[in-house]
């Protein structure tokens, strides 16, 4: 039915980008912000338990007055609006921030993505519902996959030009094949073993601390920026 195809396909649309899109955020907290894993992991757990607590409210709003329209146009409207918000990170940005913006990401997006679980099962006779819940979950699935290679493509070229144009002002005076590891790779500096080398070619050079200072902080300028345009996408 039409219902059941607009609702597919705002399902693919929520999940390929709004989730995908949290994949990158480990990335942002311990590199642009300096934080450990463990400490990314409690900055971005709030927007789970914001999804849990929003889709048991939806839940009862619609077993109680049986309408839908509002909760979906409200937490569309939520998602595009901390989406935006989400486009001014930086590597200056307070962790109180970021858990203020991805909990209430997290309410929005549970407004929305129960409901289409309950739309696309209410849009097809009961002999199918099994049929239709199945294919919602199979194609979020893909959409998942295609939006994380999308979006990982986003940040990584994102990633470069960042990269590049921060460290424009000293990049002559980094040795080559360091210069390349960090354009290349925004997590190199937080495997131990790939780091080293790259580290101490860097502490070589002439004044080799301030250029270590700067290299690394053109690395979160570049990772704040590539995750700008993630959730520029994500718009």
């Amino acid at each position: 039915s039409d219902v059941c195809s607009s609702d597919l396909l705002m399902s693919l649309c929520f999940a390929s980008m709004v989730f995908a899109s949290g994949q990158f955020l480990p990335t942002y907290v311990q590199i642009s912000l300096g934080e450990s894993a463990r400490m990314s992991g409690i900055l971005i757990t709030p927007q789970g338990i914001g999804v849990f607590l929003s889709g048991l409210v939806t839940g009862q709003l619609i077993s109680r007055t049986g309408r839908y329209k509002y909760q979906m146009i409200g937490g569309a409207t939520g998602l595009t609006v901390w989406a935006f918000l989400l486009t001014q990170l930086g590597p200056d940005t307070s962790n109180v921030h970021l858990m203020v913006l991805l909990t209430l990401m997290g309410l929005s997006a549970g407004l929305v993505m129960p409901v289409t679980q309950v739309i696309i099962q209410g849009g097809v006779s009961q002999s199918e519902q099994g049929v239709a819940a199945s294919a919602r979950q199979f194609f979020l699935q893909i959409a998942q996959v295609m939006g994380l290679a999308v979006l990982g493509l986003v940040f990584t070229t994102s990633y470069s030009a960042g990269f590049t144009e921060a460290s424009a002002p000293f990049s002559e005076s980094l040795p080559p094949a360091a210069y390349d590891a960090f354009r290349a790779d925004p997590t190199v500096s937080l495997d131990a073993r790939r780091f080293e080398p790259v580290r101490a070619s860097i502490l070589a050079q002439a004044n080799g601390q301030k250029l270590l200072d700067q290299t690394i902080q053109a690395q979160r300028l570049g990772v704040a920026h590539g995750m700008d345009n993630i959730f520029k996408g994500t718009m």
